[in-house]
């Protein structure tokens, strides 16, 4: 064998160049949609843990044999997200300046969950939000039947900045389904 040939074992800087930038232009190409999926992701995980409190708080009223409201606090759209919040609590006028039935967390009412909207999803005020209540706050709630309170039906809607929408929807047996689209229009 040649012994020039044998020594020559690599690549050459030309071959790692090409390399280098095929992988440039896979990553450019790859990093917009996978933070576009990460986005959807962290709205879908927002949208079921609302659903989850909604599960909550039914489980709640019908076991505890009592109202169980949830207080929805929306608020104006923000691409970096972060916008709104919802409590379920026992709405039984507990404590000093409590009130029964009045659909909002106060006095000692006992609170079952406290959650604010993470990063990167809003609870906006939109028409499609459509639960009894004065703009910013409404509220959805359970009897202890599990059925809804004062027959208030409606939804609430979830965005991101993909413009992906969630909306969980209470039917009028109690059940809560969530829907996806692309667009605020349901």
């Amino acid at each position: 064998m040649n012994a020039s040939r044998m020594g020559n074992k690599g690549f050459t800087l030309i071959e790692l160049l090409i390399v280098v930038a095929i992988l440039a232009i896979a990553s450019a190409i790859a990093v917009p949609g996978i933070r576009q999926m990460r986005q959807n992701t962290v709205l879908k995980s927002e949208a079921r843990d609302l659903l989850s409190a909604f599960h909550t708080a039914r489980l709640e009223a019908v076991s505890r044999n009592t109202d169980v409201t949830i207080s929805f606090i929306k608020g104006a759209y923000s691409p970096a997200g972060g916008v709104g919040e919802y409590t379920v609590f026992i709405d039984n006028g507990a404590g000093a300046g409590g009130v029964a039935g009045n659909r909002l967390p106060d006095g000692d009412e006992e609170k079952i969950i406290e959650k604010a909207i993470g990063a990167g999803v809003s609870m906006p005020l939109s028409a499609n939000s459509t639960f009894t209540g004065t703009s910013p706050a409404m509220w959805a709630g359970f009897n202890y039947r599990g059925l809804p309170l004062e027959n208030n039906l409606g939804g609430v809607v979830l965005q991101n900045a993909n413009s992906r929408y969630y909306r969980l929807v209470m039917s009028p047996t109690g059940t809560v389904r969530m829907q996806q689209s692309s667009t605020d229009s349901w």
